[in-house]
């Protein structure tokens, strides 16, 4: 898989998108694309809230995630990026 150059983080990122995810079937597709992917240690989507959020830990750029969600079929608008040692939200 060939993304865009950008800088690449030093240390891992944590960011939160609202996603176009809209059901299980979306997650799985997602799955396919970031599972297996050494760059990213943790990645979680919040199919009971509205928007769906996808909370995701990564050595790669914000842009570079929402790269890997396009290849999957859907959108990624980032929320906020997080400190790595922020509580998760619910």
């Amino acid at each position: 898989m060939k993304l865009p150059i950008f800088k690449k983080p030093s240390v891992p990122h944590r960011y939160r998108f609202n996603t176009s995810l809209k059901c299980g079937g979306c997650v799985l597709a997602l799955e396919k694309v970031l599972e297996g992917n050494r760059k990213i240690s943790h990645w979680e989507v919040g199919l009971n809230q509205k928007p769906i959020i996808l909370e995701i830990t990564s050595m790669y750029t914000a842009e570079q995630v929402q790269e890997l969600v396009k290849k999957a079929g859907y959108t990624a608008d980032l929320i906020e990026e997080l400190p790595l040692d922020a509580p998760k939200r619910k």
